[in-house]
């Protein structure tokens, strides 16, 4: 009988290590699946994290790729138009995966000056992670976005005289199109004395003081330094975008060179030290042509009117006009070949809209 207490006794420890066993097993199953899930968790956020940065990646490919592309190729899809560029670059990140970045540009219309940019970032392993971006960013050239869709004429002061009906075509997109536009009051408009087209002329359409800034943006001296270092890289003149017009570019006092094209438009400035040159011989410029001289000496024998000229895109005087003649004509880009929507010079870059950035 002795003997049995110690059977029981030998049982009971028995089932106690195997209770242990078993506890401690489950203890380490439990910390081994705490521990994979923290690790999926940390991944998972790690893979979020660096999703995000691809994304923010993919809006900065889309700015610098927005800021040398002068004309997207929209298509139109429901009320909006969409543009894809190229694929941008694949990324990898420090968690060793791979994200796909897809990027696109919307807009109303194709004359929208704020683009809609959606950067999209996917994992390559686990696609389920990804991030979408969303940016509004504005291209910039050196003129502001009145003088890239500029009406035909632009006269900072009176339209007193012409010798016979220059012809003026506005854009034949708009539902109120501009053909003649003037900074001073009614009375200064004398809409008699051009031909519309199928335009109108408008008063007070720009303050006469700010001339320049109306069209340009950037200053006169930032216009000079463009002009001078297309001279310095000795650039010919068929491809140069920028001109500062000086007395060795006349022929007796008139302007008679063929520049620009629909798809390269020129910025030619006759600066106040040249008066007003005629233009004349045939010439054929496509871009925006700004006189800075007094171009009001009126003559009654018309020895100072212009020739024959023809300018696809947009003509300012910024003083009063009495020298146009029945032999020019001023079309809007549209007219041009291949229809550009406006006078479109080499792109500075683009610029994000503060405010707009948002994690869709």
């Amino acid at each position: 009988m002795a003997g049995k207490p110690i059977k029981q006794q030998g049982v009971a420890s028995l089932t106690v290590a195997l209770s242990l066993i078993i506890a401690i097993s489950l203890l380490s199953y439990a910390v081994a699946h705490t521990a994979n899930t923290e690790q999926r968790m940390t991944m998972n956020e790690q893979l979020k994290n660096d999703s995000l940065q691809a994304a923010e990646a993919g809006l900065l490919f889309g700015l610098d790729w927005l800021g040398s592309e002068r004309e997207l190729e929209w298509i139109a899809v429901e009320d909006q138009l969409l543009a894809h560029p190229a694929t941008a670059p694949a990324l990898s990140s420090a968690s060793q995966d791979s994200f796909a970045i897809n990027i696109v540009f919307e807009a109303r219309d194709e004359n929208d000056s704020y683009i809609q940019i959606t950067s999209e970032a996917s994992a390559a392993h686990t696609p389920e992670v990804s991030t979408r971006l969303r940016l509004y960013a504005k291209p910039i050239s050196i003129l502001t976005d009145h003088g890239e869709r500029a009406p035909p004429l632009s006269i900072a002061g009176c339209l007193t005289h012409t010798s016979g009906q220059p012809r003026l075509l506005p854009d034949p997109t708009e539902a109120n199109p501009v053909s003649l536009a003037i900074a001073e009051s009614e009375h200064c408009l004398n809409k008699h004395l051009v031909n519309l087209g199928t335009g109108e002329a408008r008063a007070h359409a720009f303050d006469e003081d700010k001339t320049w800034e109306t069209f340009f943006a950037i200053s006169p001296g930032e216009f000079q330094q463009f002009v001078e270092e297309e001279q310095t890289a000795r650039i010919p003149d068929s491809q140069r975008n920028y001109w500062l017009a000086d007395s060795h570019d006349l022929r007796a006092g008139r302007w008679t060179k063929n520049l620009g094209s629909p798809n390269q438009p020129i910025i030619l400035v006759m600066p106040a030290a040249l008066g007003c040159p005629k233009f004349g011989g045939g010439t054929t410029l496509h871009g925006l042509v700004y006189i800075e001289g007094d171009c009001g000496d009126n003559d009654e024998h018309g020895s100072n009117s212009w020739g024959n000229v023809e300018i696809y895109g947009a003509l300012v005087i910024a003083s009063d006009s009495t020298q146009l003649s029945g032999n020019v004509r001023i079309n809007h880009m549209r007219y041009a070949r291949g229809k550009p929507s406006r006078i479109l010079p080499p792109l500075l870059g683009a610029i994000p809209i503060p405010g707009t950035w948002s994690d869709l």
